[in-house]
Parts: structure tokens; C-alpha cells; sequence
């Protein structure tokens, strides 16, 4: 495999690791991010904007009702104030007519609230409240305009027992308003709180995982160069014993690369060495130094420790040979020195 041939590839591929690793975490934080980013656009352009409707809807109801009680006191009353049924007249119109802007649009943010967000089921509790409270205004209504027509044709005491009617019935509409804004209250703010969380935790999240990828990066980094260096450590320990003359070493190839072929170019080197020095233990106590290193020097050398060779050897004998031999004195001739006969 490349990874294993050469150690350019081996850190290469660290390098590779490290981006992978990185791209992972990235990738990670940019979806937790985009959750995030989602989540906090449906609070900003939806929850919050039907907890406001809600609100106004609560508030509009509110304001209504004091209107047609001003009104209806102002035409209760012996003498008429004009100026006081001519304001709430016009507070009553207002009134009514935010509610029916106001409930189109809570109806319209109901509509567009996204599918897959979180909290369907209580957008469908307000959606069923708002189904049971829109069509009550319309019926309260109905009810006020009548009590005000007995007031304005003097049938004072049938309209005060409609009235009755009518208050028991806007107590029931504005529970259930009260119901709704609460339910939103809630919602919204368990669903601030929760996009506030995810937020934190996003952010934690960021900081361990950015700590694990980089202790995961030195750990795979550290394995790596150990795996690297630890050869050549090896090799460096043993050039030293050589060096020192130790010549029974031979160190395992655990690699393909550069460093492999290099260790087994020392195993090689070493043996050579040691087969040199044990011829030179062997055929050093019969033959000249001189002699044996010229010996050893040459290519092949190791084979002349043994083998097999067609040879023709003449034994002779010469009068006077020994003793004539062992009085002359050697002369030096290149590295060879030959007795002079």
C-alpha cells in the first residue's frame, strides 16, 4: 500500500487524517448551528408574533367590553351624555374591528407556522380555542346591539336581565382568551428557552469537540512519529554498537519505506562485516595480515573461507632447501615479502 511505502505517504496521510478530522467537526458544527439559526428564526417570526396576536386579541376583547359598559351607563342614565355615548360608540367600532384585523392575522401566522417545528401540539390547542372564541364575538355582539336597542326604547329592566345574559356569556370568551394568551405565554417562553439552550449547548459542544479533534490529532500525530522514529532510534542504537564492535546484531524490518530498506541495507552491511571478521579470527593465525586484508579486500572474499576447486598441486623436493631458507633475509616486494634465495 502507499501509506506503507514511503514516509512522504505516511505523512501524507497523517495530514489527510487531520483534514478529515477537522472537515467532520466542521460539518458537525455547521448543522448544529443551522438547527440552531431554525429554531431561533421560528421564535422570532412566529411563536412571538402569535403570542403578540393573542395578546392584542386578550386586550382588544378587554377594551370592547369597557366601551359597551361606558355606553350602556351612558344611555342608562336619566339625561344622556352625547359626548359620552358618541366616544364609546366610537371606542366600540374601533374595538371590534381590531379584533376581526387581529384574528385574521393570528389565523394567518397558524397557517404559515412551519410543519416540522416543535410545539404542533399546543399550536393546535390555540387553533381550537380561536375556532371557539372568534365565532362568541360575533354572537356577544349581536346580544350588545340588542341590549342597547332596549336601552334606547326605554325597556330598561329587560335590558339589564339580557345583560346578565350577555355578561355571563363574555366571562366564558374571556377565559378562553385568558386560556389562549396563557398557553402562548408558556409556549413562547419554553421555546425562547429551549432555542437559549441548544445555543449554550451548541457552544460547548464547539469547544469539545474542538478539544477532542485536537487531542484525537496529536494522539494519531504522536502514534505515527513513534512508528516513524522508533525504527530510526533502532538503527542509530545499532550503528553505535557496531561502532563499538559489536557485530551480532540484526534488527527486524518492520516497514516498507524508506527506513525499512535502509535497515535491511545495515543487516547486510553488518553481515558482511562479520563474516570478514570471522575469516580474518580463522585464517589469521596461518597466513599474513598483510596478506589477508589485500585477501579481504577483494570482491567475493567471503567465499574463500570454503568451496570446491579443480586444482593441480607438484610437491618437490630440493637438497639444502630448508637450511638455505631459513638463513636469507626477506626483501620487501609491493605487499608480499618473498625470501631471497
Amino acid at each position: 500500500m502507499l501509506f506503507r511505502q514511503t514516509i512522504a505517504a505516511k505523512i501524507f496521510g497523517l495530514a489527510i487524517i487531520l483534514l478529515l478530522l477537522t472537515i467532520g467537526l466542521a460539518c458537525f458544527l455547521l448543522f448544529e448551528v443551522t438547527r440552531t439559526k431554525q429554531d431561533l428564526t421560528v421564535v422570532a417570526n412566529f411563536d412571538v408574533p402569535l403570542t403578540q396576536s393573542v395578546a392584542r386579541l386578550h386586550e382588544f376583547g378587554l377594551r370592547r367590553r369597557l366601551a359597551f359598559e361606558r355606553w350602556f351607563g351612558a344611555l342608562n342614565a336619566a339625561q344622556p351624555n352625547p359626548e359620552i355615548v358618541a366616544e364609546a360608540t366610537a371606542n366600540y367600532a374601533l374595538f371590534t374591528r381590531k379584533l376581526t384585523e387581529e384574528f385574521s392575522s393570528a389565523r394567518s401566522i397558524i397557517g404559515a407556522y412551519p410543519k416540522n417545528a416543535t410545539g404542533s401540539h399546543t399550536l393546535a390547542q390555540v387553533e381550537t380555542l380561536l375556532d371557539q372564541i372568534e365565532p362568541a364575538y360575533q354572537l356577544i355582539n349581536n346580544r350588545q346591539r340588542e341590549v342597547l336597542d332596549m336601552q334606547l326604547a326605554g325597556q330598561h329592566d329587560k335590558a339589564n336581565q339580557q345583560l346578565n345574559l350577555l355578561n355571563d356569556l363574555q366571562r366564558t370568551v374571556q377565559n378562553q382568551r385568558e386560556s389562549v394568551n396563557s398557553k402562548m405565554a408558556a409556549w413562547s417562553g419554553s421555546t425562547t428557552k429551549a432555542a437559549e439552550q441548544r445555543e449554550r449547548r451548541v457552544f460547548w459542544l464547539t469547544i469539545a469537540a474542538t478539544t477532542s479533534t485536537v487531542l484525537l490529532g496529536m494522539t494519531v500525530a504522536a502514534l505515527i512519529t513513534s512508528r516513524l522514529s522508533r525504527p530510526v532510534r533502532s538503527l542509530a542504537a545499532a550503528m553505535r554498537d557496531v561502532q563499538q564492535g559489536n557485530l551480532n546484531i540484526q534488527l527486524p524490518v518492520g516497514s516498507t519505506d524508506e527506513v525499512g530498506r535502509l535497515t535491511d541495507s545495515f543487516n547486510f552491511f553488518v553481515k558482511e562485516l562479520r563474516s570478514k571478521e570471522q575469516m580474518k579470527q580463522t585464517f589469521g593465525k596461518y597466513i599474513d595480515p598483510r596478506i589477508l586484508e589485500h585477501v579481504l579486500a577483494q570482491p567475493g572474499a567471503e567465499t574463500v573461507a570454503g568451496g570446491r576447486r579443480d586444482m593441480t598441486v607438484l610437491f618437490a623436493d630440493l637438497v639444502g632447501f630448508t637450511s638455505l631458507s631459513e638463513r636469507a633475509e626477506p626483501i620487501a616486494h609491493g605487499d608480499i615479502a618473498q625470501p631471497t634465495l
